[in-house]
Order: structure tokens, then sequence, then C-alpha cells
């Protein structure tokens, strides 16, 4: 709580003085949004990242997915997804789990099918999904469709 009501103030003295924040003061906030599951100040930031032409950046354009899908608006987190200009793997992967940690799991298999490649990462995130789901038939047929399993993906399975 102490953290959130910081966060919260901390904006709002940046807000009312007019600084202009670089992506680094947009990752703190966005993460600390998230991480605190504030999602009224995350709309806030995100607001404030458009009008300063941020929007753009898959830097902060990934920490917006991610604060989303922490603050359960998956639908949020696609909408920026869908608009940003260039992905990449890490993209790609918090998408997955802005679905999966909403119990999204058709739409989280979804992304992960279209992917244009896929790294451990990527299969991990669906076999802890299925399993998270209670689905260990699907975390199984998951695993044993991973390319090279690792220790991560040995221990979601146990």
């Amino acid at each position: 709580e102490r953290e959130r009501e910081a966060m919260e103030n901390a904006f709002d003295r940046v807000c009312r003085r007019g600084i202009r924040l670089d992506c680094g003061s947009y990752a703190a906030l966005l993460r600390s949004c998230g991480d605190a599951k504030v999602l009224p100040q995350g709309k806030i930031i995100h607001a404030h990242i458009i009008q300063n032409g941020y929007e753009r950046d898959r830097f902060v354009g990934n920490l917006l997915v991610q604060m989303y899908g922490n603050c359960g608006c998956p639908s949020d987190a696609r909408a920026v997804f869908d608009k940003m200009p260039q992905r990449n793997m890490f993209s790609w992967n918090i998408m997955i789990a802005a679905y999966a940690q909403n119990g999204l799991i058709e739409d989280a298999r979804s992304v992960f099918n279209r992917m244009p490649q896929r790294d451990v990462v990527s299969w991990n995130s669906m076999i802890v999904a299925y399993a998270q789901d209670g689905n260990l038939e699907g975390a199984r047929k998951m695993f044993d469709r991973m390319p090279r399993p690792d220790v991560v993906s040995w221990n979601a399975m146990i």
C-alpha cells in the first residue's frame, strides 16, 4: 500500500509540474502501476505517453502490455499490442502472459500459434498457463511438442 501511494504521489507531482518524462521514467512508473495493480494511474500514464509521443516506442509498448495484463485488463493489453509497429519476442511473450494470468488460456494459445518464432519462454509460458488452469493434459501436450525443454519446463510439469 505504501509503494502504491508513493508511486501515485510521485506521478501527481510530475504531472502538476509539467515535467517531460523519458522512456526510463515511464518504465519505472508502468512497472509500479502493474505491480500495485493501479489501473487508473496506469491509464493516466498511458495518456501521458501518447501526449509525449512515446506510444510507438517498442520498449514502452511492451511495458504497457505488461501493466495492463497485471492490472487485469487483457483487452487493453491486446489493443496496445495490436498497435505496436514492431514486436519482438518479448512483446509476444508478454501478450501470452497477459492472457494467461487472466485465465484466458485459449487467447494465449491463439497468440502462441501466431508467433513468427518461439523461444523457451514462449513454450514455458503456455505450459505453466495450462497447468495453472488445471489442464494438465494441455500442459503435457505442449511439453511433448516443445523442441528443447529446460529446467523450468520440467519443474512446471512436476
